[in-house]
């Protein structure tokens, strides 16, 4: 084993000068990766600012003070990412202080993305493309003409930027389970309508996903990596685990599309009733894959919610961003066979695709109303690949929008809307329409007396009036000159 070396390991905020918003997701590839280092015999001291924000300089003053061989800048992370502005700063910040120490950035991105991070950037010495548990172990102990060469390593050489790939583990059994004494997902708290439990604990059975949805935030990463799944042990073993140390919990299962493998999800479920016969548990598929023995076997097995992206009632528009197999009736059967099995559905909708106009959205919205989901989410689509695929259709905007309701992201506003605020007030009139309405309200009256659910639905009411008031806000500083700025 190498000599023990130590990892600065800062997990870059969505604005160093202050907290923006509460953190939903807990960083879950960057618990992994620091698992894996420890694992290798290393040393790492973790600033989660992402979590909580503190001033620069007690960051710089632990960097030093930790004395770090290698520093490591973190942006993006599973289902949250950061504008790389603040990256920027950070290694700026460190890099005065440390100019010996190497610094790297590390990500998912697309390589033209961390490509001119590199090239604006001369303090940051090189980046990581990729999923990291085996690059840094390996990086350390590997000698400083070696590493330039390593899987996953992109950095300056003399014809321009070096790219050597990107780095994913083959085998995920290996893998260290997160390590959550670094980074506490007990400080993080989900979406109300994505939780019963007071405690969610986020996990994955696979890595990567087969789909190349162009709206995906992560679409070029997929492209780059292959589809793995963990085995069923493995999963269990981490899961009794838990809750043998936080008995309360639930389980959310985070992979972009949960039951891949038809054989391996029936499995998982037979021996999770088995094994673990009160658990319960959340998952995020497609509604093409639920099949009726599927959806029994997870009902079965403790599954209560299944979040489903349906993105829009248009079928139109979702052979258009390569979500194909999904039909309205494929819908409205998925749907309907959750609820015959006791399961909860969480519809979600994209407001924004390309080509699309506000009356597709309200179409949409009547569709969602249609499903009878027991809960719906409107994401205003966003844009993170440095290849604009939707050129011509619409304005990319670089700046971040920080909408505390949705997706975090650089904006894209197709031509057919005039601009981000009418895009903001569809989507808080589809929020309106779908929840705010008594067939709805009526509907919903039993769970929220049931015991421990209350205080969950009260959690929703700040959210649609933040929805609400960001709504009318929009609306008053696009008005035209001369109009009254308040909402009508």
């Amino acid at each position: 084993m190498p000599s023990p070396q130590r990892v600065y390991f800062c997990i870059a905020p969505l604005c160093l000068e202050r907290q923006v918003l509460p953190p939903r997701h807990p960083p879950l590839f960057a618990a992994y990766a620091i698992a894996a280092i420890k694992a290798a015999g290393h040393q790492v001291l973790v600033r989660d600012l992402y979590h909580r924000v503190v001033p620069l300089a007690q960051v710089v003053d632990e960097a030093a003070a930790f004395r770090p061989d290698l520093i490591l800048v973190v942006p993006e992370d599973l289902d949250r990412k950061s504008p790389i502005a603040e990256s920027h700063k950070l290694a700026r910040a460190l890099k005065q202080r440390l100019p010996d120490v190497p610094l790297a950035l590390s990500g998912s991105s697309s390589r033209p993305h961390f490509s001119k991070a590199l090239e604006d950037n001369p303090c940051i010495d090189f980046a990581w493309l990729g999923e990291i548990d085996d690059a840094v172990p390996q990086w350390l102990a590997a000698t400083p003409a070696e590493r330039p060469g390593l899987p996953g390593v992109l950095s300056r050489g003399d014809g321009g930027i070096r790219f050597n790939g990107v780095t994913a583990p083959k085998d995920l059994d290996h893998l260290p389970w997160p390590d959550w004494e670094a980074v506490h997902f007990t400080d993080y708290k989900q979406a109300p309508h994505r939780r019963r439990a007071r405690l969610s604990y986020i996990i994955v059975t696979s890595r990567g996903c087969p789909y190349r949805c162009t709206f995906c935030e992560e679409v070029t990463y997929f492209a780059a990596v292959p589809w793995r799944q963990r085995s069923v042990d493995n999963v269990l073993r981490e899961m009794r685990e838990v809750m043998q140390r936080y008995p309360d919990v639930e389980f959310s299962f985070q992979d972009p599309v949960f039951g891949l493998k038809k054989d391996w999800t029936l499995e998982f479920c037979e021996r999770l009733q088995r094994e673990l016969p009160r658990v319960a548990w959340g998952a995020i598929t497609r509604a093409d894959l639920c099949t009726p023995e599927l959806l029994r076997a997870m009902s079965a097995a403790g599954c209560y919610n299944i979040l489903c992206g349906l993105e829009s009632a248009s079928e139109q528009t979702l052979r258009s961003v390569k979500k194909f197999h999904i039909t309205n009736q494929v819908a409205r059967d998925f749907v309907r066979m959750a609820h015959e099995n006791g399961i909860e559905v969480t519809t979600s909708f994209m407001i924004g695709l390309p080509n699309e106009t506000p009356a597709d959205v309200r179409k949409t919205v009547d569709f969602a109303i249609a499903l009878e989901p027991d809960y719906a989410q409107f994401i205003v689509h966003k844009h993170f690949a440095e290849t604009r695929e939707y050129e011509g259709l619409g304005t990319y905007e670089d700046e971040w929008d920080f909408t505390p309701q949705d997706m975090l992201g650089p904006m894209f506003i197709p031509h057919s809307f005039k601009n981000k605020g009418e895009l903001r007030r569809e989507q808080w009139r589809a929020y309106r329409r779908f929840y705010l309405r008594w067939g709805y309200i009526s509907r919903r009256l039993g769970d929220m007396l049931r015991p421990g659910q209350l205080q969950r639905y009260l959690e929703a009411v700040p959210i649609l009036a933040g929805m609400a008031w960001n709504a009318a806000r929009q609306r008053a500083a696009h008005a035209p000159l001369g109009i009254a700025r308040h909402p009508q």
